[in-house]
């Protein structure tokens, strides 16, 4: 699975070693924070799976994970998820 992290925390934390570096090692990290800038940053959201969704019911009735939210009579997996999904 891919993982990824916030530029601005990268930024902040190679800013702050800018600053109280020197000769070779304040090119570095000169060099390292222009690099970082030219990366293209991807617009995302996290995905809440259905079993951390705070929708998420199991109904043991019928022996079924349901969406509360959407009221759904259908079957869902614990690693389902839809645009609705908030962590619990």
């Amino acid at each position: 699975m891919a993982k990824y992290i916030e530029q601005d925390a990268i930024y902040r934390k190679l800013e702050e070693r800018y600053k109280y570096s020197s000769g070779e090692a304040h090119q570095a990290y000169s060099q390292a924070i222009d690099d970082l800038l030219s990366i293209p940053v991807i617009d995302m959201v996290e995905v809440v799976r259905c079993e951390k969704c705070k929708y998420h019911i199991y109904d043991s009735e019928y022996d079924r994970h349901r969406c509360n939210r959407l009221l759904s009579t259908f079957k869902i997996e614990n690693d389902d998820f839809c645009s609705y999904g908030e962590r619990k």
